[in-house]
């Protein structure tokens, strides 16, 4: 598996996805989701002021969903 390291705005939409993708990809994967973030005041401080970069982990894509019939 390619793991890549990318830098997200901190915007709160962002934080959502990459969360998000985090939560589906464990789920997929059939692991429990671990999500290490910056302690609440640093977050919240970080993301009404957007200020610094958010990193995160980038995975591939390598499950595909095919809709039931």
């Amino acid at each position: 598996m390619d793991e890549r390291w990318k830098f997200a705005l901190p915007r709160a939409e962002e934080l959502l996805r990459i969360v998000q993708t985090n939560i589906v990809y464990n789920f997929r994967a059939g692991h429990e989701a671990s999500i290490q973030l910056d302690p609440l005041i640093q977050r919240a401080y970080t993301i009404v002021n957007e200020t610094g970069v958010v990193p995160y982990k980038d995975y591939s894509a390598d499950i595909t969903l095919v809709p039931g019939q």
